[in-house]
């Protein structure tokens, strides 16, 4: 159930805790449940994937520890539940709570983020996986949200 306060909340707000952390975007906006699962999926998948430590190592430029560890680990899938976390955020602002359930935003975006960033992951062209997949995830979701829009324009001429 959505409480009074959280009805005046704003979605990129949402979005950003969403990127702080999984699951904040949700408490954020009142939903207590889905908040609390992806943070408790969040926290246990960071404890045993020591992926914490590969991104510090990454960012500490050590890139060859930060590639042992990443390599050890099942961390690839973690950037699926990371960018729908996000989206579900944003999204489910716009929609659920304002009542507008014509409009997803930023679905290519976050699309891409998911398709470039999962086998960017198992790359290491950048230095480190880390970076690549972000990268690639980054890339490619922009890349997706143009040919989202274009379709978009196309079927609003249509």
């Amino acid at each position: 159930m959505i409480n009074e306060q959280a009805t005046h909340r704003s979605e990129i707000f949402a979005l950003l805790w969403s990127i702080a952390m999984p699951g904040l975007g949700h408490l954020y906006l009142g939903n207590k449940i889905i908040g609390i699962l992806f943070m408790v999926y969040t926290g246990i998948f960071m404890i045993f994937s020591n992926l914490n430590n590969c991104i510090f190592y990454a960012f500490a430029g050590n890139f060859q520890k930060a590639n042992s560890i990443f390599a050890e680990n099942p961390s690839i899938f973690f950037p699926a539940v990371y960018s729908f976390a996000i989206w579900h955020a944003y999204n489910y602002d716009v929609i659920v709570r304002k009542g507008n359930s014509s409009e997803y935003k930023l679905t290519g975006f976050f699309f891409g983020l998911l398709i470039g960033g999962v086998p960017g992951s198992s790359q290491n062209f950048l230095g480190t996986y880390i970076f690549t997949g972000l990268v690639v995830g980054i890339i490619s979701g922009i890349l997706f949200h143009l040919v989202e829009k274009l379709i978009f324009n196309h079927l609003k001429k249509s």
